[in-house]
């Protein structure tokens, strides 16, 4: 699981999305308004992800993912760079989240998800319908995490005419309770997995709970048929023997059949957290990676947008690489030459708010 059987199924038409299933009226009362009142129940007080924090969201509380029942959108258009066969989709990126990882480039709109503006679900619907007649085959939920805004999101699906295949990209923590909500109408699930030691959980994420709610509901996804699920595995510099080698041997012992996509694209965060890798993924260690899960014979993704053969990050050609993160950080990679003097006197300039890191050919910060 998977080579996107059942999504193929879907786009050629031979199967309807499931969340066709939702539009079924029955006589004074849609199976929305079910999922509705089910919703209530589960975000008043709201225990719609592991955390459990209670707050009465129906009231205006927010929990640790700093959102209520509105949805706060980050961005959204008609991307071009998920696994194949999924583009062109329709994503839409979400502030909050239930997690804090120090690397998240979505930093600032994860701790201040209130800064961002808020967007009613007829807006949000307007531009979903706007973005299929424009081609996109899917509408694709990003985070932050889109666990926190399932009642938002919920609203969003009842208001379309025709059923859409919706592709939900997430740090896998909801509960049980949740994620038998969100299989109902999903029909890829993009499952993001980052640590393989609690520790290391802990010194990065400030939490280590969620690592055993997260494999238990990807095990549990795992089998069951009626959607497609691709595992992604970021790569942590430095983190190979730690979290690396011990996701793959999880996925060996317990969930083989489930295609894993080795993901190198690991930026080190413009902000400066404890414990986060201050340097991008090396060729050696993707290739470590790689060798590791063919030996554990594990279904590898293969493909990147077009299904051209995913290849290891490569030397650049060029000297200096800036990173312009979306809440205006900079990170600059590879520093070397006259662009080194610039970024010491800016690192040291009273107009540096701590956002910019600067790597040299030497490894100095």
């Amino acid at each position: 699981m998977s080579n996107f059987k059942h999504y193929r199924d879907v786009i050629a038409k031979r199967i309807p999305p499931k969340m066709s299933s939702l539009m079924e009226n029955r006589p004074g009362q849609s199976r929305w308004e079910d999922f509705r009142n089910e919703l209530r129940r589960l975000s008043h007080p709201c225990s719609l992800c592991f955390r459990r924090c209670g707050a009465a969201r129906h009231r205006g509380e927010t929990g640790y993912c700093g959102i209520d029942m509105s949805g706060r959108m980050i961005l959204d258009g008609i991307f071009g760079n998920e696994e194949e066969p999924l583009n062109p989709t329709y994503e839409v990126f979400l502030a909050g989240c239930n997690l804090r990882c120090g690397f998240c480039y979505q930093w600032d709109h994860i701790v201040n998800p209130a800064g961002i503006r808020v967007m009613s679900p007829e807006e949000m619907t307007k531009s979903v319908r706007t973005g299929l007649r424009e081609g996109a085959k899917n509408l694709h939920w990003v985070g932050g995490e889109p666990t926190v805004h399932l009642p938002w999101i919920v609203n969003v699906l009842s208001m379309l005419h025709e059923p859409v295949p919706v592709i939900w990209n997430s740090n896998m923590t909801m509960t049980r309770e949740t994620l038998l909500l969100i299989e109902t109408f999903t029909d890829v699930v993009l499952a993001d997995i980052h640590f393989g030691s609690e520790t290391c959980a802990l010194r990065i994420c400030k939490d280590a709970s969620h690592i055993a709610v997260a494999r238990s509901n990807v095990e549990y996804l795992a089998g069951r048929t009626g959607l497609d699920m691709i595992l992604r595995l970021l790569l942590l510099p430095g983190h190979f023997h730690c979290c690396t080698e011990p996701l793959l041997r999880w996925v060996r012992e317990t969930i083989p059949g489930v295609t894993v996509h080795l993901m190198p694209q690991y930026l080190p965060p413009s902000h400066h957290r404890t414990h986060v890798p201050r340097s991008p993924l090396t060729r050696d260690e993707f290739r470590r990676a790689q060798d590791l899960a063919v030996e554990l014979d594990l279904k590898i993704h293969t493909e990147t947008p077009g299904g051209k053969p995913a290849a290891p990050p490569a030397r650049r050609d060029f000297e200096n690489e800036i990173i312009i993160h979306p809440g205006g950080g900079m990170t600059i990679l590879y520093l070397s030459g006259d662009f080194e003097n610039f970024v010491e006197f800016y690192k040291n300039s009273p107009h540096n708010d701590n956002r910019v890191s600067g790597k040299t050919t030497k490894g100095r910060q």
